[in-house]
This record gives C-alpha cells, structure tokens and sequence, in this order.
C-alpha cells in the first residue's frame, strides 16, 4: 500500500482558496491535509515524501464528456486539422494514403470555417485520392464528412443523409462510414493506452465516456490491457433495456475503474454541420437543421432509464432540440438524477427559463467557446449575431440553478485551455469566475445522478486524485499552466520531465 506526503505545495481548499501546507495519501484515499510544511510523519521511513516545490495542488480534472475510443482512433487516422482549404484535405489524404496500406483512407478533424474560402471538399476530388480504397475525411465536429465514389457505394444509411452529388454524408451516415474504416482490433487497443497517457498529460483523472454499442466488446478489451486507474464512467450509446448486460459484462473483467452508469441518444447534430435542429432557418444557409428522434421514441426511452435508475444523456444543441429535451425531463418529479443535457448550446431566454425547472444537470464545453464563439467565428456566421449572443450561454445556464459540468467532447481534451474559454467569454456576461469553472471540472462532477463518487475535493476519506500545476488557476493565464503531476488513485501516472522530484 502507497504511503506518499505531498508538501511544500499550496492545496485547493474546499472554500475555493489556496493555502500553503501537505497532503498524505494511504492506498489509495486522502488520510490528512494540514497547514504545515513539515509534518512529524515525514520522518516514517516507510512513507515517499514528494516535494511539490510551491507547486498549486488540485482535485483531479473531471472531462464529462469524451469520446476515448475516438481519441485512440485519431492515432491511426490521417490528422486534417493543419489543413487549410479543401485542395490541402486532399493533398494530405493522398500523401497519407501513399504511407498506409490500410484498406480503407480515412482523415478527420478538418474544420472548414477556419479557412479563406470555407469549401467544403467534394466526392470527385476525394475520387482523385486514391483509386483502389474507399476514402472518407470527417468534419471536426464528427457529424458531417465527405467520401469518395467508392465508399458511397457501400453506405446503407437514409437517403436524406447523403447526398450522392457532392458526396456529403451527415449524421447516421458518418458513423455508418466511421464504422467500416476502423483498423484491427490490436490496433486500437494499443492506441486506447497511448489515449490515456494524453489525458493524464493534461490532469485528467476522471472521464464520462460516450461508447459505441457494437464495440463494447473491444473497448472491454482495451481498458483491461490498459491496466489503467482511470476512473471511467460509461455512456452507451443503445437502448436503455440492454443496459445491464453491459454492466454484467464490465463487472466481469479486469477493466480497472470502469463502470457503465447510463445511456446515450441523441436528439440533433453539429451546428458547424448545420444539423443542429434550430427553431429557425440558418443565417448563412436555409434550413432549420435536422431532428433525429421524436418526442414519444424519446419519452420511452426516459422512462426506461427512470424505472431502472440509469442515467439519460440526451445531445441537444439546437434551440429545438433543447425545447425537446427539456420538454420531456420536465414530466418527470422534481429532484430526479435519470437526466443530464450535453453541449446545451443554442439557448435563448425562454429555454433559459425552461431548464430552470428541468430535473437535469448540464454537460457544457467551454472549448467550443475559443474554438467557434467569437465575433466572426463559426458560430456567429452560422446563427447570425443575436442567436451567437445565446450560443454557449454559461453562465445564464449555471444560473437556472441546474447542476454544470464540465467536458471537451475531445476537441481538444485539455481542462485548462476549456477554463480560459469560460472565464474570457466573448460575451462578458457569459463568464464564470475561475473558482466556478474550476468546480465545473472538479467536485460538481463528481455529485450529480451516478457520477457520485467521494472525489473532487481534496479533504480526508476522498479518493487520491490530485493534479500539480506550476501556477495558481484562479490568477494566471491557463494557456501559461503547465501540469507538474497527475495522481489517480494514489499512484502517480504523470510526472513532467524533471519538474517535480521525491
């Protein structure tokens, strides 16, 4: 059993204020936190004294929603988000495809709205790639993406979701062709390891995972050759009356800290896509986004998670879908914890005033702030001025008085670059302070629905999860921040080159 005495640190209060002192780990639980430099245990010969060197000492990170599988997925992928017009997504694909015998070639990330002329690329020129293998390039945003002749001939999906012009697929058809590029097994399981190592990289200690029904199987598999303390809180994507065989079937393995607390659906796509469903037409484009469940397949499935006790994230970007999602959660009693809202996007005051009385809490990304929120950025040339006002609306929506919480949906998985997003709002009236976006990632996190777990505050009796940065989050500039240390469980799985020594 580890025995480790962080000292000279200064430690995360559960009032949101620093104080200079030392923290003592047994196995794997907090047992003292004290405002000494030089506790009389440090002489224990059996204990591992850790000078953290004026180092700023918080609860581990807490991303309440991540795509894992996918984040292990990018490793074996052409990477397309240097690219810079739709000429350069080719030129990359086709210089990856040059390099990779894979049967399939297959890029993601490219995020259009980042470049001069914001062209989306098209089949004839993904036809140009490479003439023996399908080709597929997804959006950032992982709802819409483009193919070539080849790979259109195998997708089954809805008419409505392709268009066998251009080659644009949307939606069910994305995932239909991310499905078929997928490489071998081993593969992905060794990129799964290397995935999180990343996320401790960047103080990540804690994860809500969205998972794929028909990969279980592989993502089992993957976790337990990890043998990772990552705490991982799982999402599945299916029907809510398949849930216990998914919990029976993680039970029964080595997956480490792995539990499947809920399921996942998904009401709408991406604003970037233009699928989110909207209650009015796109400014840049007409059209009010798509809508991809109806309010009576949604009820049931609620129900369903009700009665057994299991979480219900709902996606709900658009306005539209907000109102539907919220619409439904708000005929369940007061006080229920079956239901959390993802990405809660596009708002306005009347569905601000809704969720004020939705039994839910809120998964919000403040990284799609500084990705897409500023004056001319994405956002405002996809809704127009007034709707980007209410776009990510964080602070309005952690004033409905509805639990928040905080996940990067991968893009990037990096807590402190999501904080500097809430705290420097474009819109001033949207900020959060930084002791508020702190909690965001940390302890509010760890006491909503099934996520409960005794972590996020570092006091006696809560799990050892803490990270070690190089200067004070409340006061300096995220982006400036540098991760010193992650501990998880008492076992200490990141450590900078040469910033911290025992």
């Amino acid at each position: 059993m580890s025995d480790i005495l962080f000292k000279n640190g200064m430690f995360y209060g559960p009032q949101g204020e620093f104080w200079r002192g030392c923290l003592r780990v047994e196995g794997n639980r907090i047992v003292s936190v004290e405002a000494v430099d030089h506790p009389g245990s440090e002489s224990r010969d059996s204990i591992e004294v850790v000078d953290v060197d004026g180092g700023f000492v918080i609860p581990g990170f807490v991303d309440a929603h991540v795509h894992l599988s996918s984040l292990a997925l990018k490793r074996l992928r052409c990477d397309l988000s240097p690219a810079r017009s739709a000429k350069d997504v080719r030129d990359r694909l086709a210089e990856w495809a040059a390099d990779n015998d894979s049967p399939f070639v297959i890029g993601v990330d490219f995020d259009e709205s980042r470049w001069e002329h914001q062209k989306l690329p098209t089949r004839h020129m993904l036809d140009g790639v490479d003439d023996r293998r399908p080709v597929f390039a997804r959006r950032i945003c992982g709802h819409i993406g483009v193919v070539n002749s080849m790979m259109l001939e195998r997708i089954k999906s809805r008419p409505d979701l392709v268009d066998r012009d251009t080659g644009v697929v949307t939606e069910h058809a994305v995932w239909e062709a991310g499905r078929m590029c997928e490489p071998e097994s081993e593969a992905v399981i060794a990129g799964t390891a290397d995935a999180i190592k990343d996320l401790f990289a960047v103080g990540i200690t804690t994860v809500h995972d969205i998972v794929e029904e028909k990969k279980f199987d592989q993502y089992l598999t993957a976790i337990s050759k990890a043998q990772t303390p990552l705490r991982i809180d799982a999402l599945i994507n299916t029907n809510p009356r398949f849930l216990h065989r998914f919990v029976s079937q993680s039970e029964a393995t080595s997956a480490g800290n792995l539990r499947v607390v809920g399921a996942k659906c998904f009401l709408d796509g991406s604003i970037g896509g233009r699928t989110a469903a909207l209650n009015a037409d796109y400014a840049d484009h007409p059209g009010w986004g798509t809508l991809l469940m109806q309010r009576p397949v949604l009820q049931t499935i609620a129900g369903e998670c009700f009665d057994s006790r299991y979480l219900l994230a709902i996606h709900a970007i658009g306005d539209r879908a907000v109102d539907l999602a919220t619409g439904v959660v708000t005929e369940f009693p007061a006080g229920t914890e079956s239901f959390r809202i993802e990405h809660c996007e596009v708002t306005a005051p009347p569905q601000i005033e809704r969720l004020k009385h939705a039994p839910a809490f809120l998964c919000l990304q403040p990284n799609f702030v500084r990705n897409w929120g500023g004056p001319g950025g994405l956002n405002e040339t996809r809704l127009g001025r007034e709707r980007n006002r209410w776009c990510n609306a964080h602070r309005s929506l952690y004033e409905t008085g509805r639990p928040c919480i905080f996940g990067s949906d991968g893009m990037p998985p990096g807590p402190l670059y999501g904080i500097k997003g809430s705290i420097e709002h474009p819109v001033a009236d949207e900020r959060m302070t930084p002791q508020e976006a702190l909690a965001c990632y940390t302890a509010t996190a760890h006491t909503v629905g099934a996520h409960k777990r005794e972590a996020g505050v570092l006091e006696p009796g809560n799990f050892a999860d803490l990270v070690v940065l190089t200067d004070d989050p409340l006061s300096a500039d995220p982006d400036t921040i540098q991760v010193k240390m992650t501990v998880v469980d008492g076992e200490v799985v990141h450590r900078s080159s040469g910033a911290i020594t025992p």
